[in-house]
């Protein structure tokens, strides 16, 4: 297998600590400036640059993709937590024992009672391109370690921190991590310009170093880009992953089609995908009919070496967030250019504020900025500042969740221009606008015009942690007092920040 070319303005020996990217001499077009872009150094000395795919439980090429780690919380946001809700004042317990009652005060350090809604792990997910890059740490035992560098002023400047396994989002520009998928099977599949290919084990990477393509190249293959309808008839348009692993116009789909015969026909070559119900030797069955570019329509049917033919759907909406739709709630898949994206996605309402681009680069993202806004409670009281939601997500990549019907939707903070408490529908709104809402049920706006309604499981609801607003936000992360906690059942409606804000995605 030859080598690809590794991009550089220096050949660099066994130390790969700070390598000297070449920059590109021009933008590259769609689809080149959607796909990831970027070196890996090997832990023998190699270097291989190139096309790159992420390849674990859950395939990534673009950079719209999300890298997913689990990052420990540490007691910080307990303890910012603990002090709001009781404003200062120190915690007491109380035991009853044999007719006596002994209270004493616990102190802010006791974290012996910690809650399920903080957990000593989160799960995160950052678009890769939002990074600058990432490096392997010395494993402990099956868990793989990883420091990432996040894009922006700053990037990369703080110290590595003693003890991993007690790192916070707010230290410095870098943060360390768990690999959450299998490490042990998960690889980088490289795409050279000169048609090279290479495959590196991820246990085997020194550091993965990202950066836009050049403006010459084009990838083997473009992203998958098209609509999915669920069975509610909402549309979501954007990037498109099927069952985890296939991402691109040359992945394959293999199935028994029209109940005879096995078929291999790669994504470039579909035009839809749709939910049918079909005549089999055992009855009515649901399966898929796949229409063709060429107009041919076949029908994949279940048995033998594809037992059903459920598959999960995710799209990722660069103005939204990821919508995914298991075989419950999926209803079709049309797989078009990204020229057709200008029309938006119609399972959130209203029209979009100008044309969505075509292209989603390196240059849209950067590395993320804290959540700030104002909080306004249904008394009226408004709460300026920076912003923890749930006491855990504080970052302009982190992600609120919730559904639609069966539809799972991730909305990143960065493309919210408000979130608003839903009165109940068959109740008048109570005095002040906040109304005695369902569990969960939110309003969110989008920056670029658009509305979408869901029902939230966990970030908000019944024993909600709330939202914290620290008003007083000298710049450092060291310094974590003056939070001030309010309750979801108080919130009207928050509003948030964005200083800076460019094209969707960022």
């Amino acid at each position: 297998m030859p080598h690809l070319p590794v991009v550089l303005l220096c050949l660099l020996s066994s130390s790969l600590a700070g390598p000297v990217l070449a920059q590109s001499p021009e933008p590259a077009e769609a689809p080149a400036a959607n796909r990831i872009w970027g070196v890996v150094f090997t832990k023998g000395g190699e270097g291989y640059a190139g096309f790159l795919r992420f390849v674990s439980a859950r395939h990534s090429a673009s950079w719209v993709d999300s890298f997913q780690a689990e990052q420990s919380v540490g007691d910080e946001p307990f303890r910012a937590w603990a002090n709001a809700i009781r404003d200062g004042a120190p915690s007491v317990r109380t035991v009853e024992l044999k007719g006596y009652r002994i209270t004493w005060n616990t102190g802010e350090d006791d974290f012996s009672s910690r809650s399920g809604d903080f957990p000593g792990t989160r799960v995160i997910r950052i678009p890769f391109g939002s990074l600058a890059d990432l490096r392997g740490q010395p494993p402990r035992g099956r868990t793989l370690f990883l420091s990432i560098g996040l894009r922006g002023p700053g990037a990369n400047d703080g110290e590595t921190p003693p003890k991993p396994e007690l790192v916070w989002s707010g230290a410095g520009r870098g943060l360390i991590l768990r690999y959450t998928d299998d490490w042990r099977s998960t690889t980088i599949e490289v795409e050279g310009l000169d048609g090279a290919h290479a495959t590196v084990a991820f246990r085997d990477v020194e550091s993965v170093a990202f950066q836009p393509p050049p403006g010459a190249g084009e990838p083997p293959s473009a992203p998958l880009f098209g609509t999915a309808v669920d069975r509610s008839g909402r549309s979501f348009t954007g990037f498109v992953n099927l069952d985890g692993n296939t991402v691109l116009e040359s992945d394959i789909l293999e199935g028994w089609f029209d109940g005879r015969s096995s078929r291999s026909i790669p994504l470039g070559d579909i035009r839809a995908l749709e939910r049918v119900t079909m005549e089999t030797g055992r009855g009515p069955s649901e399966g898929l009919r796949v229409t063709l570019a060429a107009g041919e329509a076949v029908e994949l049917a279940p048995g033998r070496e594809r037992r059903g033919s459920s598959i999960a759907v995710a799209v990722t909406d660069p103005g939204l967030g990821t919508v995914t739709m298991d075989w419950e709630a999926f209803s079709a898949l049309h797989l078009h250019d990204p020229d057709g994206y200008a029309a938006g996605s119609a399972g959130c309402l209203g029209d979009r504020v100008g044309s969505a681009p075509t292209a989603l680069g390196y240059d849209s993202f950067d590395g993320g900025t804290p959540v700030r806004g104002t909080v306004v409670t249904g008394t009226g009281e408004e709460f300026e500042g920076r912003i923890r939601w749930g006491t855990l997500k504080e970052w302009s990549w982190d992600l609120l969740h919730g559904s639609m019907d069966g539809t799972e939707l991730a909305v990143r903070f960065a493309n919210v221009r408000s979130i608003e408490r839903m009165a109940a529908p068959d109740q008048p709104p109570a005095p002040g606008g906040a109304g005695d809402a369902p569990a969960g049920r939110i309003r969110i706006n989008l920056l670029d015009g658009r509305t979408c309604e869901m029902s939230v499981q966990g970030d908000i609801g019944p024993g909600d942690a709330g939202i914290l607003v620290r008003p007083a936000d000298d710049g450092t992360d060291e310094d974590r007092s003056g939070w001030r906690l309010i309750r979801w059942r108080d919130v009207r409606i928050v509003r948030f920040e964005h200083p800076g804000r460019g094209v969707p995605g960022s």
